[in-house]
């Protein structure tokens, strides 16, 4: 672990920038002499994503002293599971920070800047990242119990704990990881329902960070509500996730 001074005062750094924008955005106009829009949501919205990127990767060097080091878990792997929750956590709250900040440019006060609905579908994709993230580690847990010490794989460089592969230490962790199968025995193929999985969140995480940011691009007057999503997406996120714990419950029985 590298956490030192300096990765404290970056999140402190992190804070006051915050602020900072805050304090810029009650003083500035959202629209133009002429009522058209000026933009400032949208670039309220690129710097706010910008910072909280910042400050992750930070906090990936802080605990693993690798900028991906947010996305490494304790197997010492890259893996699809932090991916998700990093991408939707950056959209969502790169959303909700830009409308606040949208609303204070249109001459709301910071009470009543919150005053925006979310909807109810955004919502439960962030529960669904969530629960696939704790079912995920769930069922590696119970993979890797049963050994106490670690096999090494050879050429494959990975080290066996219980039923699943493993690296040795977070400087080994690769991005290949995140595609790869989990259980040691077929540690060295490609998992399909993680890389459907994989392409699924970042189609649906793009497409809804376009809607926000056609959304806030045009705004001239104080937002209601974030973008409201269709019942496919939830559809969509639902059969990806079951497929990826399928898959892993499945791996989890065969290898028992």
């Amino acid at each position: 672990m590298a956490w030192n001074g300096w990765y404290t005062a970056t999140v402190i750094v992190f804070v006051a920038l915050f602020a900072l924008l805050c304090g810029l955005a009650t003083q500035l106009d959202l629209t133009r002499g002429n009522g058209s829009p000026d933009h400032l949501g949208f670039y309220a919205m690129l710097v706010l994503g910008i910072l909280l990127l910042v400050l992750m990767v930070f906090l990936g060097f802080g605990i693993a002293s690798r900028w991906d080091g947010i996305l490494i878990d304790s197997r010492n792997r890259v893996t699809l599971t932090n991916f998700q929750l990093v991408v939707w956590t950056l959209v969502v709250l790169t959303a909700f920070g830009a409308v606040f900040l949208t609303n204070l440019l249109a001459g709301k006060n910071p009470i009543d800047a919150f005053d925006f609905t979310v909807p109810n579908e955004l919502w439960l994709a962030m529960g669904i990242s969530g629960t696939s993230y704790v079912g995920a580690k769930a069922i590696r847990n119970t993979q890797g119990q049963k050994a106490t010490t670690k096999t090494n794989a050879g050429s494959a460089g990975m080290l066996r704990r219980g039923q699943l592969a493993v690296r040795d230490k977070p400087s080994d962790a690769s991005w290949g990881d995140m595609f790869a199968a989990d259980a040691f025995s077929d540690g060295m193929h490609v998992d399909i329902s993680k890389v459907q999985m994989f392409f699924f969140t970042v189609v649906l995480a793009v497409g809804y960070l376009a809607a926000v940011v056609n959304l806030l691009i045009n705004a001239t007057a104080p937002v209601t509500s974030l973008p409201v999503l269709n019942q496919a997406f939830v559809i969509v996120l639902v059969l990806s996730h079951g497929g990826y714990l399928g898959r892993k419950a499945t791996d989890s029985l065969g290898s028992s």
